[in-house]
């Protein structure tokens, strides 16, 4: 399965300000620890890139950055899957499933 991962972040935890749709705003980003470990994080964030692909990577799931319509964001997640691919944790490295 894969799931959006916008309510599984706390915003101020990843260093950026969200007032729209791109992070838990009812507290449910605790959620992350409970849910099984074989969905696919879709990470998505449209206006800015916080680097919460690596967040994801690093809580065991396979993470796919989905982007849209601004290349400075598209670009700058392109770089982050790019660096977690080439990650010395060749485990964390596999969970790097791409970007969207």
């Amino acid at each position: 399965m894969w799931m959006w991962g916008d309510r599984f972040i706390l915003a101020s935890e990843h260093g950026f300000v969200d007032w729209g749709w791109g992070s838990s705003r009812n507290h449910t980003y605790p959620a992350i620890d409970d849910v099984p470990m074989d969905i696919v994080i879709c990470d998505w964030h449209y206006d800015v890139a916080p680097p919460t692909p690596r967040y994801f990577v690093g809580k065991g799931f396979a993470t796919i950055a989905s982007v849209w319509d601004k290349q400075p964001v598209a670009m700058t997640y392109l770089n982050m899957m790019r660096e977690l691919a080439a990650d010395t944790d060749a485990s964390a490295a596999a969970r790097r499933a791409g970007l969207c």
